[in-house]
């Protein structure tokens, strides 16, 4: 009754998490800066800009792009995010740039509200942050594959719910992430590695010697591949590489190992359309 009992509780918190991760996870891939236009690529300081800096040491935990771009709009300037979600950041650190400020009075105001608007504090924000999200689904597994436990079957729960959380995600956000409301506050987008790291690296570490583990964790990256933009194919064949290499470590027999290569080289038959 009490092994009833846990796999219940577990089913159920499974199910919590990962509608949590896949509601904040859609929010992103509709709108991955934030319904600023977004940037994959690291963004150097804008030539003249006016650099808005943290007055903490802390996580960031929410950018409120909105309040950002009312001002800009106002002030007829542009302002240059320079912090991601979930960045841990250093008092004195560049959070942002003033771009085409006209005025020491705007400038000074501008800072103000940008201050305001890139909020910082201890700990990362669970409603607002997609790496979080992921993450805590993927503790579970890891808790699950601990020597004292040993349940591998958890584990290969968690991969399907990971596929279902990205596949759902992207469905509810038209895949393409285009959403574009606020033109003025430029943003850089979450990295794809970051997320997909967080989502599968600690399945990959402690279940590397489980073959059953290994070889869903690599039909898990095959399936989410087609349902992502563009952008994360590099991300998730990284990922399915990185987890070979695990197992090739880990495992002593080899037949187990030859079925794990065996999904891996399936699992990197991803589409082209990154280089379409």
């Amino acid at each position: 009754m009490d092994q009833v009992a846990r796999i219940s509780t577990v089913s159920s918190t499974i199910s919590k998490v990962s509608d949590r991760a896949k509601d904040i996870l859609a929010q992103h891939l509709t709108h991955p800066g934030l319904g600023g236009p977004p940037s994959y690529a690291n963004m150097l300081p804008p030539e003249g800009g006016l650099p808005v800096v943290s007055g903490f040491t802390a996580t960031v935990q929410y950018i409120d792009v909105k309040a950002m771009s009312d001002f800009a709009e106002d002030a007829d300037i542009a302002i240059q995010v320079a912090v991601r979600l979930g960045d841990l950041v250093g008092s004195g650190k560049v959070v942002a740039w003033i771009r085409e400020a006209r005025t020491d009075e705007v400038n000074a105001e501008a800072e103000r509200r940008i201050r305001s608007a890139i909020r910082i504090g201890q700990g990362r924000n669970r409603s607002e942050d997609p790496v979080l999200a992921l993450r805590t689904l993927s503790e579970i597994a890891d808790r699950a594959l601990s020597p004292g436990i040993n349940d591998p079957g958890t584990a290969i729960d968690i991969l399907d719910a990971l596929v279902q959380v990205f596949a759902d995600a992207a469905a509810a956000s038209g895949k393409d992430g285009t959403s574009l409301q606020h033109s003025r506050v430029l943003v850089p987008v979450l990295d794809p590695d970051v997320m997909v790291t967080a989502a599968f690296e600690q399945i990959a570490r402690d279940g590397a010697g489980l073959v059953e583990v290994a070889v869903h964790l690599q039909q898990a990256l095959s399936a989410i591949e087609p349902c992502l933009p563009a952008p994360w194919s590099a991300a998730l064949k990284a990922q399915s590489a990185q987890a070979l290499e695990r197992s090739k470590q880990a495992m002593s027999h080899g037949r187990d190992f030859a079925r794990v290569e065996v999904a891996a080289h399936l699992a990197r038959q991803f589409s082209t359309k990154a280089s379409a």
